[in-house]
């Protein structure tokens, strides 16, 4: 379809993910509209559509003003910092400033002062402390790093701007313009697309501070999406980037195995140099894209850290539960009324029907979702809420719930029933899973207990989904 033809799709509204692909590339044809400096800013230009930043936080239209009004406002943000805080950093930064490998994350701290990290326990293990430096945000009550990007997000950033943001400013502002002539975007797309340029800024600005003096070599982190900013300060240091797989990829997702068209301008729209695979079957599928060429594309095995044995807060669940079985209710981000809607449904429905003598549900929130987000369901001998170890919780139970996940995929490999929720916003996602035999179908209005799935019926996952780790791809120093 021509773009003569398409009037006026608004990209930032429910459709399925399919559809969002559909629509998009059919606006944007030619890619390099997003072409900006050194670097094409299309991820940029995605994450503010999909993440709809207009309905989730304060969008001022920042850098939709003159250059002098966005310098002013970040002039009066640096002047509210103190001085302490500055020489702090700064100190700070100089004890990091040896390190070989920047990793984007944390760890848990145990009261015997041993580091653990379900992500990154590799890492731990395979490289001398003082070789690392994990810098990020703490996420979460007892987890800690070696920087903590929120910590010092004002000191990091709102420093005095020089020639080389002066000029990044403009040339975003001119891509922005080009973006808005195409005259096929609503209002709160435009908005949602000034927004996440505004914040690729900021990032940059913050993660080039952070390197300025850095002699690392490498960056291990997860994700490429929603981190273009800090990719461009590493690339324009010629640090090699390194992206691990942090879970689902799927021919139906919109920042992997994307089109091939995206190949023209791959090498500069912000990806990792090199992404390590779960198993050979991810790094097939991601072979089908456009984003990574098959050299890139690297299988480094099931890295996880999750630890059989049950920790005390799961062994305090296993206590109340005395031998029922277990339901597991395993999060998504960004579909947290899903899941709570569809706990308070379940929770009900066992009432009713007696059925919390035979079993208890446990709710597995995402490790990006805050703590006590579903404090609210919590009730003694009912519902509970975990999260430590998963292949722990993956031994001792019978059914699992998710929506589309790699969770569910992982639950194979302990012969867990796999349902996925269905929310018509990710119905292809869900239709493939499906078809695949990752899991059966669940209504918002369906008892697991009562569909009787058989586990014969479901995919055997093969090793080629999770793979041993070969230790030696982390040989970097």
């Amino acid at each position: 379809m021509s773009q003569q033809k398409i009037k006026n799709i608004s990209l930032t509204h429910d459709k399925t993910y399919e559809e969002f692909n559909k629509d998009f590339y059919e606006i944007f044809d030619d890619l390099t509209i997003f072409d900006c400096e050194d670097f094409n800013l299309l991820k940029v230009v995605l994450d503010g559509l999909k993440v709809d930043y207009s309905s989730k936080v304060h969008v001022n239209d920042l850098f939709k003003k003159p250059y002098w009004w966005i310098r002013i406002v970040f002039l009066r943000r640096k002047l509210r910092l103190s001085k302490a805080e500055v020489n702090f950093l700064k100190t700070r930064l100089k004890e990091l400033g040896g390190v070989k490998v920047i990793v984007r994350g944390g760890f848990q701290r145990a009261e015997n002062n041993m580091l653990t990290s379900r992500r990154f326990q590799e890492v731990l293990e395979n490289f001398k402390r003082d070789e690392v430096a994990f810098i990020g945000r703490k996420a979460k009550k007892g987890y800690d790093n070696d920087l903590d990007t929120i910590e010092f997000q004002n000191a990091l950033t709102y420093s005095t701007f020089d020639s080389e943001d002066k000029k990044m400013i403009k040339s975003i502002k001119s891509t922005l313009k080009r973006i808005s002539a195409v005259g096929q975007l609503g209002d709160r797309d435009l908005k949602n697309i000034t927004f996440s340029m505004e914040k690729f800024f900021v990032q940059y600005k913050m993660w080039k501070a952070i390197l300025e003096s850095t002699e690392a070599k490498y960056h291990i982190f997860l994700c490429h999406y929603h981190f273009e900013g800090s990719l461009l300060a590493f690339k324009r240091k010629g640090i090699r980037t390194i992206e691990w797989q942090h879970g689902l990829i799927a021919g139906e997702d919109i920042f992997y195995v994307m089109p091939k068209k995206v190949r023209s301008v791959a090498d500069r729209a912000l990806f990792a140099d090199e992404i390590w695979t779960y198993g050979q079957y991810w790094k097939n599928l991601l072979e089908k894209g456009g984003e990574y060429t098959k050299d890139q594309i690297k299988v480094f095995g099931y890295y996880l850290y999750s630890p059989l044995q049950p920790d005390e807060e799961l062994q305090e669940i296993l206590d109340v539960a005395k031998g029922r079985k277990i339901i597991i209710i395993a999060t998504q981000t960004g579909s947290e009324t899903d899941f709570m809607n569809y706990s308070k449904w379940l929770k009900n429905d066992m009432d009713i029907k007696g059925q919390f003598s035979d079993y208890i549900i446990v709710l597995k929130p995402h490790p990006n979702e805050p703590l006590g987000l579903y404090d609210a369901l919590l009730e003694d001998d009912k519902f509970y809420i975990y999260d430590g170890s998963l292949d722990a919780l993956f031994n001792i139970s019978q059914i699992i719930i998710a929506i589309y996940s790699t969770t569910l995929i992982e639950a194979h490999r302990f012969d867990l029933i796999c349902y996925s929720l269905f929310v018509d916003r990710y119905e292809d996602y869900i239709n493939k899973f499906i078809e695949q035999r990752f899991s059966y179908l669940l209504q918002p209005t369906e008892n697991p207990i009562e569909k009787k799935e058989e586990l014969s019926n479901q995919k055997i996952v093969s090793q080629d989904f999770f793979q041993e780790i070969d230790l030696n791809m982390l040989k970097l120093v």
